[in-house]
């Protein structure tokens, strides 16, 4: 197999298939993988698109019926299940999400229409019209009664994991509203070679949402346009602004679906008789291909999810996140004034605007998880730390927003420049930015052939919510990412904000810039770099050597997650930047190939994105190799190269920058690359450990975030038993503690509560988890179900990795990665109790009910171990089998009486009794043995 093809393939296999492909029977388990792959992708497309639409360019103006359905409700409940359960909360949501999602696809295709996007709660479709024909409004509306009347079901909803988390005392209903207009459906396939998407604009969705927004709920609104065609054919009441709602008159004639066939994604698999072995490698090469035609609609970092999942689906999960939505608008008013002819050059306008956006979210680590039409324009959801968590990702998140502020700027003053004046507008393009972070449930959302990636939780809702306030220009943040910033950026104070779905009013902030970038502001902002000044000092002498002889420098910064390596990377870099060297960042993600991130790198350095930096790289020498490019560039200025997160990074990357290090002479050039260890590659760069601080630097460092000459013996204490010296690991646990009002004058207060796993800590552990192989990720997920302790054995039942070797191997790695820690020749521990936490606390409610189960399972199987009965009732109590769990409480008490063993009775009664107390047979058996009195 030639290497590029296997460059090709490495892309979309697990490890275990790319590594043998020169045997038929892996080639054919490949060839399965990437046809299930490709299925699983093409679901997160329109299915006419999949289906249709030949190569990325495709623009259209369809005419047709747009339908907006929106439900009324969900903002609500989920605050409610935020204060009820905020671990659990956001999944419940999700659950009875998917559950109404379902019942409206299911209808949606049996009316013909075609679902367009998921918006969050909202659901968008359109039903394409004929020529000289208006089958399209009426199929629209008699969808949106027939989704009405199916909204009764959830009038109140009586799903049991709701009524579990907040009774029944106050039923929640959902209503929801439909908005329909009639017109053409401006559309087109944006993006760049790392990522895609079907963009759906112009005037007919926003007409749609207005008169969605003028009705009561569980109505059906339509515009004027819509209502004098279907005028004859319902009934139809007239309200004010223009609109109507339609009457739902028909009774049984309305019937379940329309007569015309629902469309099937037609089915692009292989041939058991394209197996054979002739046959393999032609077959390989079509599988792959069809693979590639729809992998850039997935965000990468989905993309890699999907994977090395199990079954092409993506894993629910609790996480902390930062949530960024973008408004941008003036691409609807472009093709208005402009005229339909010109619906090319504004899908060139749109394509550079998605560019820039996804680039700047990326290349810090985030993912541009979705694209909805908006009232006007578009609205972008961003995330930072689901699917992917960081220990940084509020800063990530804030820094790719003034990027985007400032790259939008030099758009706009492009387009002036490059458009012949009566196409001027001022701006171009108008955006408005909301960030927040709180606790989420990540999954996917909709049914198995149409589905999206998405985030949900109040403080979603809150992040678009702040994202509507925002004015042109304005970058609005969250009192809890202003917190985690608020050292690094200058912003304006807000007036609190009464914003819709919430109680009290809302604290916010305007982020104006970030710090100016003298030396000395980093220090004395509370920054957690002390401890560092000697490291900073010797750092910055080696750029100012660079500089002036034009010798070059080459550094890794190696450090554990929390140790604060990205933070002295962005000191040395601002300081870079002040000394003249032009800079270039970027962050590696799993999945991201040499090209992509050099690319990245070269765009940044050439400050241009798009099809001008392609065309500039075509004109370079050498088609632009990276040792080239940077030789020539940093002879003429100054250049600093940053690449973080090098651990994620695949071996072509690391090929790649390792010829650049080594072939570079005698040009002002700084690469520094940050990463977690172990490297498995010498890069033949000088390594700069960046370890954790000294008990006294830690005291340094608490007393200069308290404010106080030194922290009192108890906070101190504490400090280092939790922290060991991390420095963001302090910090977290500093601001938890102030914000309990645990702390007065740098002491901690007595009987403060110190088992604690703040926000931060969380985000922190599971940013290591994440940077995990996904065996590892299989075998800590199961680890932290199994508790304080856990052998390969039981490792292997709970996690379904049946492989006993493999095991052994995840293993000998996370002890390498001082992430668990042997206990004796064939137990293990984790190393720190709040990374099983954090681990514990990222599980999806249904898959912690599984694993546990399966504990179960494998408790029940190790009779006779010490304190077997216990673990074996503990498991079954947490996946909800009470009751199983107190006989097997109340069995082992009986075997212990019969064997004499009184003691051991006695405790097993009585745990069964703490778990269920008012059990009266099992109090009576504890009174008869004399245990009764001490019982409480």
């Amino acid at each position: 197999m030639d290497a590029s093809l296997q460059e090709r393939l490495s892309r979309y296999l697990p490890t275990h298939l790319a590594s043998g492909l020169d045997q038929p029977p892996v080639m054919t388990q490949a060839i399965q993988h990437l046809n299930s792959l490709q299925k699983a992708l093409a679901s997160f497309l329109p299915l006419y698109i999949e289906d249709d639409v030949q190569g990325d360019r495709y623009s259209a103006l369809r005419p047709g019926t747009f339908l907006f359905a929106d439900v009324a409700g969900f903002t609500a409940l989920s605050e409610r299940l935020q204060r009820a359960s905020s671990s659990e909360g956001a999944e419940v949501l999700t659950l009875i999400i998917n559950n109404y999602f379902a019942e409206m696809l299911e209808i949606l295709a049996k009316s013909d229409g075609q679902l367009l996007k998921f918006a969050g709660d909202a659901l968008l479709a359109f039903f394409p019209a004929k020529q000289g024909d208006i089958s399209d409004a009426l199929k629209a509306v008699r969808t949106g009664l027939r989704m009405q009347r199916a909204m009764k079901q959830f009038q109140p909803i009586t799903d049991p994991r709701l009524v579990e988390l907040i009774g029944t005392d106050r039923p929640h209903a959902l209503l929801m509203s439909i908005g329909m207009a009639r017109g053409k459906l401006f559309e087109a396939l944006v993006g760049n070679a790392e990522q895609r998407d079907h963009i759906v604009q112009g005037d007919l969705p926003g007409a749609a949402m207005h008169a969605e927004s003028v009705g009561e709920k569980d109505e059906v609104i339509v515009d004027a346009k819509l209502a004098a065609l279907v005028v004859g054919h319902f009934s139809v009441k007239r309200m004010e602004q223009g609109f109507s709602r339609i009457v739902d008159s028909l009774g049984g004639e309305l019937g379940d679906y329309e007569f015309e066939a629902p469309r099937k994604r037609r089915a692009k698999t292989t041939s058991l008789f394209d197996l054979a072995p002739d046959y393999l490698m032609e077959t390989l090469r079509g599988a792959l291909e069809r693979v590639e035609a729809v992998a850039p609609y997935v965000a990468p970092a989905v993309l890699q999810e999907l994977i090395v999942s199990e079954n092409y689906h993506l894993r629910s999960e609790n996480r902390f996140t930062v949530m960024m939505f973008i408004h941008a608008s003036g691409f609807a008013e472009m093709l208005r004034e402009w005229g339909e002819s010109r619906r090319e050059q504004v899908v060139a306008v749109l394509e550079r605007y998605y560019d820039l956006v996804q680039r700047a979210i990326t290349s810090r680590g985030g993912t541009l998880a979705r694209t909805d039409p908006y009232r006007s324009g578009i609205k972008l959801l961003a995330t930072f730390g689901a699917p992917v968590a960081h220990p940084d990702d509020p800063d990530r998140a804030v820094d790719a927003a003034l990027d985007i502020r400032a790259k939008l700027a030099e758009l706009n003053a492009a387009l002036l420049g490059e458009l012949p004046a009566e196409f001027h507008r001022q701006p171009f393009i108008e955006q408005h930015i909301g960030i927040t972070q709180g606790n989420t449930f990540a999954s996917e959302v909709g049914w198995k052939a149409r589905r999206e990636y998405t985030v949900m939780g109040d403080d979603v809702n809150l992040a678009a919510r702040l994202m509507s306030k925002a004015g042109a220009g304005q970058i609005i943040i969250s009192e809890r990412v202003y917190r985690r910033v608020e050292t690094r950026v200058e912003v304006e104070t807000l007036a609190p904000m009464q914003l819709k779905g919430k109680e009290t009013p809302v604290q916010a902030y305007s982020v104006l810039r970030q710090h100016r970038t003298d030396l000395e502001v980093e220090v004395e902002s509370g920054s957690p770099l002390i401890g560092r000044e000697a490291l900073l000092e010797a750092l910055v002498q080696r750029l100012t050597r660079t500089l002036e002889s034009g010798e070059p420098l080459s550094l890794a910064l190696a450090g554990y997650n929390g140790t604060g390596k990205t933070r002295v990377a962005r000191y040395v870099a601002r300081s870079a930047e002040a000394m003249g060297f032009r800079s270039a960042w970027v962050t590696c993600s799993s999945g991201d190939d040499d090209r992509a991130i050099f690319r990245s790198l070269v765009e940044q350095l050439l400050e241009t994105t798009g099809e001008d930096a392609a065309e500039r790289l075509r004109e370079a020498p050498n088609d632009l190799l990276p040792t080239t490019f940077v030789t020539l560039l940093a002879r003429k200025q100054p250049i600093l190269i940053v690449i973080d997160d090098l651990h994620r990074a695949n071996p072509h990357t690391l090929d790649t920058l390792r010829s650049v290090v080594q072939s570079v002479e005698h040009a002002r050039l700084a690469v520094i690359v940050i990463y977690e260890p172990p490297l498995p590659v010498d890069l033949g760069m000088e390594m700069v450990l960046i370890p954790d601080l000294s008990r006294a630097d830690s005291g340094r460092l608490a007393a200069h975030l308290l404010h106080v000459d030194e922290p009192g013996a108890r906070l101190e204490a504490l400090l280092w038993d939790k922290a060991r010296g991390r420095p963001l690991y302090i910090e977290s646990l500093l601001q938890h503690l102030r914000a309990n009002e645990s702390v007065i004058r740098g002491e901690l207060k007595e009987n403060a509560e110190t088992d604690i796993l703040p926000d931060a800590l969380r985000e922190l552990v599971m940013s290591r988890v994440d940077s995990c192989p996904p065996d590892a990720q299989i075998v800590l997920r199961a680890a932290a179900i199994l508790g304080d302790s856990f052998t390969p054995e039981s490792l292997s039942h709970v996690s379904e990795l049946a492989d006993l070797d493999r095991v052994h191997k995840v293993l000998g790695y996370l002890v390498e990665n001082h992430m668990i820690e042997a206990v004796d020749g064939w137990r293990y521990t984790f190393r720190h109790d709040l990374t099983r936490g954090a681990i514990y606390g990222s599980l999806a409610r249904s898959l912690r009910m599984k694993l546990h189960r399966q504990a179960a399972n494998y408790w029940r199987a190790h009779r006779g171990i010490k304190g077997q009965p216990y673990r074996h009732a503990q498991h079954l109590m947490k996946c909800g089998l009470l009751p199983q769990a107190i006989e097997v409480l109340s069995n082992a008490g009986e075997e212990a009486e019969k064997r004499g063993d009184t003691e051991e009775a006695i405790a097993l009664y009585r745990h069964a009794l703490s778990l269920l107390p008012d059990e009266k047979s099992i109090a009576a058996r504890l009174e008869a043995l004399g245990g009764a009195d001490d019982k409480a």
